[in-house]
């Protein structure tokens, strides 16, 4: 029989003892299930951590290689959750270990074992210390004199042997007591009833045999209480309203099997409590009201079985027999590793509470610890009825014996009785065990009765059946769009072995510009974005800030440094052939756009210090995934394939989500689903750029339609559009061009024979139809499928790029294969550019233009221009204001600038020198560089 499969528990206050135990746990289980397979040992320990700690995995950065090891996986969350405490610090704290009372003295020693392990004892040392514990902390004075006189080194187990001689001796000598006492009671109690014959009773006022009161079953016509006559009564001037009060409190707190004069003294001690605190009554039961939420503890039962180890006469007068156990406790903030408090069990109370003077003696009487409470909107209300004042609450891991730590919520209430544990955590920490002969939820009964009811509300429909347009969708789920997205959990950036800190030289600001940068700082503070900074960091970062159009800043951060430094873990992207069976016989998309993305991922931090900035206004970091890191794409599309895994119709690639379906029913379930998760989430959308309900869309290069996928026009429209040859040199870059392609134009040689001839030097130039038909004929064949490669995301990706005085060409390649090309016509302005200006700007209309196969992964630009490989590795401050501007575009993605000779690159040079005339539109760059400050 397989046996179960470990797991950890994550509201354990001590992780570090708990990944311990799981380890231990999870070993034995490989052992006995005979996994020696270490893919298949991580996938087990994957399962075992939880949904918490597959948070924690998934934001570790480890490779998905590093994953499939056991050791990393061990390492990493020993090293999160283990906190590395000094030896010394360990053993003053065993020092204070005492024994506790009603503890024996084998569970005393295992607990001091647990802590000495940490203690770094040698075996002979470690005996030592526990016999002289056990010496210290002795409550039996005769065997503590003989341990003083036992030698140095003597047997530990021969001492705890003695132990528990002595332990059994006295727990017999006290059996023997106690029936000793019973027997002299019940002596005592014959003496006292047979001494009392012969006196009135005070309950009737005549002379009878014991127990046969004719006024038993009476009502006092004064008081309105059972059990006496109006002639007896003790209360006579006692008034009708509080007679009823009184009868409504028995009646409520009564216990139903009390024998007659133990149900008799039980009203006589009810009564007498009443009237001494009318405000306040003992709490026999904890009612919560809270009107958000229904009781999923008002239950049917047929009885409650109590631990018997939890059960203790404490009332002999009233002859009641009440539950109390001892649980080990942590409280926050107090000092100790564990505490114990003796609660009293109830079964009635659907909360846990706890007397204000106990939480006194935790925390001491100054405000700052009622600071700690969190505030409660609950009703609190005793048995009785009456309101009991309740001063917040406060979460306690809790343990009984050997059980898994729980966190328990308990209310602090000013009452006199003693702490009550409830329903729910009994049965948390198994304290009682519920019999259920039948279950009856009062929300379920509630619901049968309004079925039953001729009148209902009618049923609203659901407002996303009908979904046309992304206003439909806003009005649907208004929170989901155009603000700052909230991820679960945190992402932790990770340093290379051996990576110094490095801080950015101090820098001056302008006078003129620090009210709108001040204003952008409490701005994204505010948006909790970033925030101050008031330790030692050892990193530190430039800081550029930019004016946009409509004059508003924008802060942009420098990390070049840390780049270098940071380890990457790369997250597999899908490919086109793994996508494009996913949009079979899709007939509806949508398109939707992440707003803001990175910003929706929290960092941890000791990641946050490492984004650390300087201002003129003091130091601020990022607390969450800021543009420009190189990791930053890894790590949100490895939270996008998490958030959106299980979705049926929806694929996403960085910030782009398409959304499909075969008709438009499926498409709007799929697109609910969608959003319903990003709900949950915290994921947001661009309204701005979400294309809603469409019959085809552009998405990762290729474009999806009804009708099936081609590739998208865009990647080889400049081809098309390129102009016709003017001389001799402009034919000889197109066939030069041509040459490059020609492993992959079908006959190649056969169709630019016809061309070729005008490049002959006897030649005339006369560009007739018969060269017209020819020239088109081949830009077709170069735009066509079997010239065009498709993108692979595993394979290393290369930009082309080049510039010339009529405009820029660049080229998308993977394995000498084209995927795009690209080209532009400079504008008069651009023309005007210094050359390496245009160079620069070449690479910013490249790496813009195929923004979809670039973002998120390393790429290499391959330039002409030689000194751009100098000034793209240099820090920011160090390029020339408009190469600042250029830079600053392309900050956010990780490319690496290499440099080839110009005629080796013929695919961008003969783009740049024939461009696409149609495309002159200006680049945009809406940035000024005003100035770097560090």
């Amino acid at each position: 029989m397989a046996s179960h499969l470990p797991t950890i528990n994550w509201s354990d206050p001590d992780l570090g003892e708990a990944i311990s135990l799981f380890k231990q746990k999870m070993c034995l289980y490989l052992e006995d299930e005979e996994i020696s397979d270490e893919v298949k040992q991580a996938r087990k320990i994957c399962r075992g951590i939880g949904d918490e700690g597959l948070k924690r995995l998934n934001a570790s950065g480890l490779s998905a290689a590093e994953k499939k090891v056991p050791a990393n996986l061990w390492k990493f969350f020993e090293g999160q959750l283990k906190l590395d405490v000094n030896f010394r610090i360990h053993r003053l704290h065993l020092m204070q270990y005492r024994q506790k009372a009603g503890e024996s003295i084998d569970d005393f020693i295992n607990r001091a074992r647990t802590l000495a392990l940490k203690c770094q004892f040698t075996d002979e040392e470690l005996h030592e210390r526990l016999i002289e514990l056990i010496i210290a902390s002795m409550p039996h004075e005769a065997f503590r004199n003989e341990l003083y006189s036992k030698p140095q080194g003597c047997s530990l187990a021969e001492v705890l042997t003695e132990g528990r001689k002595h332990e059994a001796l006295t727990a017999g000598n006290l059996q023997l007591h106690q029936l000793e006492v019973c027997k002299t009671e019940q002596k005592e109690r014959v003496d006292a009833i047979i001494k009392g014959r012969g006196r009135l009773c005070q309950r009737c006022g005549s002379d009878h045999k014991p127990r046969q009161c004719p006024a038993f079953n009476d009502i006092c016509h004064l008081c309105g209480y059972t059990g006496h006559w109006a002639k007896c009564c003790r209360n006579r001037k006692q008034q009708k309203k509080t007679e009823y009060t009184n009868q409504h409190w028995r009646d409520k707190s009564q216990p139903q099997s009390m024998g007659r004069y133990h149900r008799k003294s039980y009203q006589s001690q009810s009564y007498k409590n009443d009237r001494k605190k009318p405000n306040k009554g003992k709490i026999d039961a904890i009612q919560t009201t809270d009107s958000s939420e229904d009781d999923p503890y008002q239950r049917e039962f047929h009885s409650v079985t109590v631990s018997e180890k939890c059960m203790h006469s404490i009332d002999a007068k009233m002859a009641r027999e009440e539950a109390y156990t001892i649980l080990n406790i942590k409280p926050p903030d107090v000092p100790g590793q564990k505490h114990t408090l003796r609660l009293k069990i109830d079964t009635g109370a659907s909360g846990n509470t706890l007397p204000l003077r106990t939480y006194r003696q935790m925390y001491g009487r100054n405000r700052q610890a009622m600071n700690r409470l969190q505030k409660s909107h609950a009703k609190l209300s005793a048995y009785s009825g009456h309101r009991i004042r309740c001063y917040g609450k406060i979460n306690i891991p809790c343990q009984w014996k050997h059980s898994e730590w729980i966190n328990a919520m308990f209310y602090v209430v000013d009452v006199p009785g003693p702490a009550i544990v409830g329903l729910p955590t009994c049965e948390a920490l198994n304290l009682v065990t519920v019999n259920v002969d039948s279950i009856a939820n009062v929300s379920k009964a509630a619901n049968k009765e309004n079925k039953n009811q001729t009148t209902t509300k009618p049923k609203k429909a659901n407002p996303l059946l009908h979904i046309n347009t992304i206003e439909d969708l806003k009005k649907a789920y208004a929170n989901q769009f155009d603000k700052l997205g909230n991820f679960s959990g945190t992402a932790k950036l990770l340093l290379k072995e051996g990576a110094e800190p490095f801080q950015d030289p101090p820098r001056k600001c302008s006078i003129h510009i620090k009210d709108k940068l001040k204003k952008e700082l409490d701005n994204l503070v505010e948006q909790d974005v970033i925030c101050k900074v008031e330790v030692h960091t050892d990193w530190c970062s430039s800081l550029a800030y930019s004016t946009k159009k409509d004059g508003s800043l924008r802060i942009c951060l420098d990390p070049k440094k840390l780049n270098d430094s940071l380890k990457r873990c790369p997250h597999r992207i899908p490919t086109v052939e793994e996508l494009n069976p996913k949009f079979a016989n899709a007939k509806v998309f949508s398109k939707l756009d992440a707003k803001a993305g990175y910003w929706s991922i929290h960092l941890d931090e000791d990641s946050q210090l490492l984004t650390t900035f300087r201002t003129p206004f003091g130091r601020y970091c990022w607390k969450r995934l800021p543009f420009g890191l190189s990791v930053s794409q890894d790590i949100f599309q490895a939270k996008m394939d998490q958030i959106l895994e299980g979705l049926q119709g929806v694929v996403s690639i960085a910030d782009d989500i398409a959304v499909y379906g075969k008709n438009e029913e499926e498409h709007d379930k799929n697109l609910i689903n969608l959003m319903e998760r990003a709900a949950n989430t915290g994921l947001v959308f661009n309204s701005e750029k979400c294309n809603i309900k469409q019959n085809q869309i552009s998405f990762f290069g290729n474009q999806y339609t009804a009708n099936g996928i081609r590739p998208d026009p865009a990647k080889v429209r400049d081809i098309q559009k390129m102009p016709t040859p003017q001389n001799k040199d402009e034919l000889h870059r197109f066939i030069g061009m041509l040459s490059y392609l020609s492993p992959y134009i079908p006959r190649f040689a056969d169709k630019a024979h016809t061309l070729r001839g005008l490049l002959k030097n006897d030649a005339p130039w006369v560009w007739d139809t018969n060269y017209q038909n020819c020239f088109d004929d081949l830009k077709t064949m170069i735009t066509e499928d079997a010239c065009l490669k498709y993108y692979d995301p595993s394979l290393t990706i290369t930009l082309e790029v080049d510039a010339s005085q009529k405009g820029l060409g660049v080229a998308l390649v993977q394995n000498n294969q084209p995927i795009a090309f690209g080209s532009k016509t400079l504008t008069d302005t651009q023309s005007r550019y210094s050359n390496i200006e245009r160079e620069m700007l070449a690479i910013v209309y490249g790496i813009q233009r195929y923004h979809t196969y670039l973002y998120g992964k390393g790429f290499i630009v391959i330039t002409d221009h030689k000194p751009l490989v100098t000034i793209c590795r240099k820090p920011l401050h160090a390029a020339p204001p408009r190469l600042q501007r250029m830079l600053v575009q392309v900050q956010g993605y990780n490319f690496e600038v290499m440099y080839r000779p110009g005629p080796q690159m013929v695919l961008a040079d003969t783009l740049s020198r024939l461009p696409n005339p149609e495309n002159s539109s200006e680049i945009e760059l809406d940035e000024r560089i005003d100035g770097l400050i560090f």
